[in-house]
């Protein structure tokens, strides 16, 4: 994920990192620990309120993906104040089953963050793709060839 410029960063980077393991390990307990009970998520095509709507999502995203999920970050930066940390990255996760477009592609995430007794929760997070209204399509991040 780059260079980690501070104790805050490193504990926020060790949350999505948690995140991140139990996404490989489809582990929904390992999940929720990760997030607070009144999260909000508006991913790519629906929008989840609470932790049970959330456990519910990734309960149906998991068929999708063999073992083990893996997910890339880059361009990561982190903005962190008084108890509130931003992260923005562009985010991949690789290894879906079939051939589409967006398993290949890179989202635009953002995740936010709050520090409740000592520990780093995720309150809200936000996954896009760039649409081109124009031509009425997904205009996906690929990597250079």
């Amino acid at each position: 994920m780059g260079t980690v410029s501070s104790i805050e960063d490193k504990a926020i980077i060790a949350t999505l990192e948690r995140v991140e393991a139990g996404l490989r390990s489809k582990d929904l307990d390992a999940l929720a620990r990760c997030y607070s009970p009144d999260v909000t998520v508006f991913d790519i095509g629906s929008h989840y309120t609470g932790l049970e709507q959330l456990r519910q999502f990734w309960k149906s995203l998991f068929p999708c993906f063999p073992e083990p999920i893996e997910i890339q970050r880059k361009n990561v930066r982190i903005i962190c104040c008084a108890g509130i940390a931003v992260v923005t990255s562009l985010t991949r996760m690789d290894g879906m089953k079939t051939n589409h477009p967006s398993g290949r592609s890179w989202t635009r995430t953002t995740t936010c963050l709050e520090k409740v007794d000592n520990q780093w929760l995720i309150i809200h997070e936000h996954a896009s793709m760039p649409v081109d209204c124009a031509q009425d399509r997904i205009d996906y991040l690929f990597d250079p060839d």
